[in-house]
């Protein structure tokens, strides 16, 4: 597992509410690498053309995939009453 999830982890854990000067710095870097990336990514999504596929194929990327996407982000952090 990656060093900066380790710390993002650890962090979240840490009930004391107190944040290494490493776990601090190792956000910042994942943010502003975040801050960069996002743009080029959304970017590249929003400019890609389904011309040449199939109906099937637009079907499943335009409406099913975000669908299972939102069922997937829910079913693991909403919480299950016991």
């Amino acid at each position: 597992m990656l060093k900066g999830v380790k710390e993002i982890r650890k962090l979240w854990r840490n009930l004391k509410g107190a944040a290494t000067p490493a776990t601090i710095i190792m956000l910042v870097i994942g943010f502003f690498v975040l801050a960069i990336l996002a743009p080029i990514a959304l970017d590249y999504i929003a400019n890609a053309t389904a011309a040449n596929w199939d109906p099937t194929v637009v079907l499943v990327f335009k409406t099913l995939l975000p669908i299972i996407f939102v069922i997937g982000v829910a079913i693991k952090y909403v919480p299950r009453g016991k």
